[in-house]
């Protein structure tokens, strides 16, 4: 089941979310093994301001947990007011 979650973004601060990765039964999911990227940009099809967060996952895996961050000086660098996906 797809998720969706709306996150505010002050420039030039530190941004950091964490989530929990559920399976269908809502679950957290053992993420042992895996591996995460997250980018974010002005539109689904757009190629400039493509931006990398960084993932971090919990220290147990087991409990599903993903950190997503960017640093102050990459929220600076982003055009605001603007929508990302």
């Amino acid at each position: 089941m797809a998720a969706v979650a709306n996150f505010t973004i002050d420039q030039g601060t530190t941004f950091s979310s964490t989530v929990t990765v559920k399976d269908s039964t809502g679950s957290p999911l053992d993420l042992t093994g895996y591996t995460a990227t997250a980018k974010m940009a002005l539109g689904y099809a757009s190629t400039r301001t493509r931006t990398d967060l960084t993932i971090e996952f919990t220290a147990d895996r087991t409990t599903g947990g993903v950190t997503m961050s960017l640093t102050a000086t990459q929220t600076a660098a982003l055009e605001a007011p603007a929508r990302y996906v």
